[in-house]
């Protein structure tokens, strides 16, 4: 593509914009799926909405109500040894209910920076069983593992798309003008990022961005 990319922030909405600019969100408009700490939040959100609705079996229904993405969390760190600002209590709460429903637990997670892009700014991390058996434990894993900055720590997701033994997904976009009634319009081409390396969820490789995030170019 020739044209510019502009990764979009409040301050935009006051420049001039060429008219064949590409966006990748909307000028003041930050709460939006599009925003990777806004996922966090409306899951939140929306965990609150089910549990304190009287005509809603509280948390029997949080996960078909808000389980519209992998659960993540948003955390915050001001300066290499500041304390890890995190939903501590939740994090910890939603890692025991998976693993008691699903009989595995969630060990994979994805941390990205909210600012940066381009699959900058990210890592995956290792949650074991003894790093959420109380809060205490659960600090000392974020003070290991969570650098400076703003973060999205969400749960990754283990058995992506393969394709030739190789994760892939589809990057499409789409504006949504309505919600009620819904109204959104897709572009009509989309295209895939396939990773240059087998896929694996061995330890060993975790820290193997071309096996897991640095998609189609390593």
């Amino acid at each position: 593509l020739n044209a510019p990319s502009i990764f979009s922030s409040p301050q935009l909405a006051r420049r001039a914009v060429p008219p064949d600019a590409l966006f990748n969100s909307v000028p003041l408009m930050l709460q939006t799926v599009g925003e990777k700490s806004s996922i966090a939040t409306l899951q939140s959100e929306c965990e609150q909405y089910v549990l304190h609705r009287p005509n809603m079996r509280g948390a029997l229904e949080f996960d078909g109500w808000c389980s519209f993405t992998q659960r993540g969390f948003n955390v915050r760190r001001d300066t290499p040894t500041a304390p890890v600002r995190l939903e501590y209590a939740r994090l910890r709460t939603y890692t025991e209910t998976r693993a008691r429903r699903s009989g595995v637990f969630p060990g994979t997670w994805i941390l990205k920076s909210v600012v940066a892009y381009s699959q900058r700014g990210i890592q995956l991390v290792r949650l074991e069983p003894s790093d959420v058996r109380d809060i205490s434990a659960l600090v000392t894993w974020a003070e290991v593992h969570v650098p400076r900055g703003d973060y999205t720590l969400q749960e990754y997701l283990a058995t992506p798309r393969m394709w030739r033994d190789r994760k892939w997904d589809m990057r499409a976009l789409a504006l949504v003008t309505s919600v009620e009634p819904l109204r959104f319009y897709a572009l009509d081409h989309a295209f895939p990022k396939i990773a240059t390396k087998p896929y694996t969820l061995d330890i060993a490789q975790l820290k193997d961005s071309c096996v897991h995030f640095r998609m189609p170019v390593c």
